[in-house]
């Protein structure tokens, strides 16, 4: 047991090197991933309703329902829950955007939009969440 002050060791910095290139090398493509979503809702319909940080946001919370049924907490899955839980969908769904986003139909005066926001983004979240994590368990069953 180190004390609080003691030095890391070697061993401990090579890991941490490692960890932070796996969250950086996922961030990268979460963050680009994002990007091209929302360049292509816009492109479609504009700027009216934010459906590309929906569309994120569904998405995001559909994967992190999968990868959390595939990877768990098992240390075995570490580096795979790093890059993709933590890197690419840290960098992929976007909360402080969504509530910037209401935040701005509320003061543009858009208040029903802001609620259906508000509505869409929590239930669809919350529903995806869920049909991740129930396939990625009958696709485990099927594997077996």
């Amino acid at each position: 047991h180190r004390d609080l002050h003691s030095f890391p060791t070697r061993r401990s910095s090579d890991l941490m090197i490692k960890n932070l290139l796996l969250i950086s090398a996922g961030g990268i493509l979460g963050t680009c991933s994002r990007y091209m979503i929302f360049v292509f809702t816009e492109s479609f319909i504009g700027k009216t309703f934010p459906l590309g940080t929906l569309l994120v946001n569904s998405f995001g919370a559909l994967f992190a329902g999968i990868l959390f049924g595939i990877f768990g907490f098992s240390e075995s899955f570490k580096n795979y829950r790093l890059f993709c839980m933590v890197g690419f969908l840290g960098a992929f769904t976007t909360f402080s955007a969504y509530s910037l986003e209401t935040i701005n139909l509320f003061f543009d005066g858009k208040i029903k939009l802001g609620f259906l926001n508000i509505l869409l983004n929590n239930i669809l979240s919350l529903f995806f969440v869920g049909l991740g994590f129930w396939l990625a368990h009958a696709l485990i069953l099927k594997v077996d």
